[in-house]
């Protein structure tokens, strides 16, 4: 079947957060997408040298997908609507979005983060500088909608443009976040974190020593599942590598799901996208009251805030003793997640958005 949008995109089909709940899951529950042309800037090789070490593979891999890119934007040229999910390219100057705007394409442009925002994994900090974050205004402009994340992503879009939706990063809970918590009968409590080796770096510290003290006065495993092990001195540690095969029943053996967040501009844009998975899968979720946490959850109805150790250490405790208080949680969380953040909720939207 012919279709009238192509969608460009950083990363290769399956391979990124992002892209699999703002719009592959979509296509995937509907059996759409054999019928869209998904044209990625990296090749799966391609991302592996990004967060590789040696810049010469770097170089070569950034020159070919630059020409690859050049392809699509002309390929992108037949269709009405061009679907851009966060960029085109990952350096440079709005260039191939300019061209899709001067001979009059119809953009969406979609993002879940402060992308206008410095932020970038320490292997390829000294690269900053190629980023050009002030792109992101311009491409706003281009674009007939956006599409973002929260409403603090959508305000900054006002500025540039008054044609912006809010679609919160949502599960499918009729197909992959089908199933919910049923064995609170472990015998240790599983306090469970996931995340990229990045995030994990930054976010972790906040707890550790929570954790740590825990540990000492309660049988418990700290498990994290990310792409990396983490660097963090904890007794009771255990890593799981992330493997999309087995995300939700590795995450389901949590017992409480932890999101620690911090208060700067750049959190703001996250889309609490942790804890929407952990809630959707009836896990009882202790989280920060930053940024979007605070526009998911309502405290103490379908989850708990944490703002310092003492709150994370009181919270955590009690969910450790208190079996019917996870149990109530979680269901709780459940019914939030399906009525407001479920690829359900949202399917009127994205019909109209894809077809």
């Amino acid at each position: 079947m012919d279709r009238e949008t192509i969608i460009l995109c950083p990363y290769p089909y399956g391979e990124a957060p992002s892209q699999r709940f703002r719009f592959e899951q979509y296509l995937d529950a509907n059996e759409l997408s054999g019928e869209f042309k998904i044209r990625s800037f990296y090749s799966k090789e391609g991302m592996k040298a990004l967060y590789g070490s040696k810049l010469s593979l770097k170089v070569l891999h950034l020159f070919f997908s630059f020409l690859a890119r050049f392809y699509h934007v002309l390929e992108a040229l037949f269709y009405k609507k061009v679907f851009i999910h966060r960029e085109l390219a990952p350096i440079g100057p709005p260039f191939f979005e300019w061209i899709l705007k001067v001979f009059g394409k119809e953009i969406i442009y979609d993002f879940d983060d402060a992308i206008w925002l410095s932020n970038v994994s320490e292997v390829n900090r000294k690269f900053d500088f190629t980023k050009a974050y002030w792109k992101v205004k311009y491409i706003i402009k281009y674009a007939k909608l956006v599409t973002v994340g929260n409403k603090y992503l959508a305000n900054y879009v006002l500025k540039f443009n008054d044609q912006v939706k809010i679609l919160p990063s949502s599960v499918d809970m009729l197909n992959t976040h089908k199933y919910i918590k049923q064995d609170f009968n472990s015998n240790k409590v599983i306090i469970g974190w996931t995340g990229s080796h990045t995030t994990a770096e930054k976010y972790l510290p906040q707890i550790r020593n929570v954790i740590q003290k825990l540990s000492l006065e309660y049988s418990i495993v700290f498990r994290v599942i990310s792409n990396q092990k983490p660097e963090i001195d904890l007794n009771c540690l255990d890593y799981v590598e992330w493997n999309p095969e087995s995300e939700i029943e590795d995450l389901l053996t949590f017992d409480i799901g932890l999101m620690p967040l911090g208060d700067l501009e750049w959190e703001k844009g996250k889309c609490s996208f942790k804890a929407i998975q952990y809630m959707s899968l009836g896990i009882a979720t202790v989280l920060s009251p930053y940024g979007n946490n605070k526009e998911v959850v309502t405290d103490e109805l379908d989850g708990l805030f944490a703002e310092n150790e003492k709150d994370w250490y009181k919270h955590i405790e009690k969910l450790i003793l208190d079996t019917d208080l996870r149990k109530k949680l979680g269901l709780n969380a459940v019914n939030t997640i399906r009525e407001k953040y479920s690829l359900e909720a949202h399917q009127d939207f994205y019909n109209e958005l894809f077809t």
